[in-house]
């Protein structure tokens, strides 16, 4: 019986773990969402005078509708992470209280979404640091132009 509750906890503490880095993730990402919309809210007061610097800004400002469209979706899959893992260990908790120790494929299951949306959040976060640098260039060649 002892060898069954230590199997039981065990088994819970992946996705305490994954739990735990989701919820770390989230606030990172979050983080970088808040920068840009409130880059978004100071972009929409300026009008520069120059031509150039005009088409700056306004390639500017579909990048930062992009990155926070992008970073709001990582939000979404790192949410479902969260959700997936605590539905993985309902899956492994549930069956034993009811005296039913075998959980099936759920678990499993459950624990690969989870993973899966990790990766897609993790990929959604690095196509938003790709555009950021990107438009830190470009930036940088129009406002200084001649230097790499």
């Amino acid at each position: 019986m002892a060898s069954d509750a230590v199997a039981l906890i065990q088994a819970t503490l992946a996705p305490i773990f994954l739990v735990s880095g989701a919820a770390i993730f989230l606030n990172f990402t979050q983080a970088r969402l808040f920068r840009v919309l409130d880059r978004m809210r100071s972009t929409a007061k300026e009008s520069p005078p120059e031509e150039a610097e005009r088409a700056l800004l306004r390639r500017e400002r579909e990048r930062h509708e992009q990155r926070a469209v992008l970073l709001r979706n990582a939000i979404l899959f790192g949410v479902l992470v969260i959700g997936f893992t605590v539905a993985t260990t309902l899956f492994i908790l549930l069956p034993n209280e009811f005296g039913r120790p075998d959980a099936g494929g759920w678990p499993i299951g459950t624990f690969t979404a989870a993973l899966v949306c990790f990766a897609v959040a993790l990929l959604l976060v690095a196509l938003d640091a790709v555009i950021s640098v990107a438009a830190a260039r470009e930036g940088y060649r129009v406002l200084l132009p001649g230097r790499r």
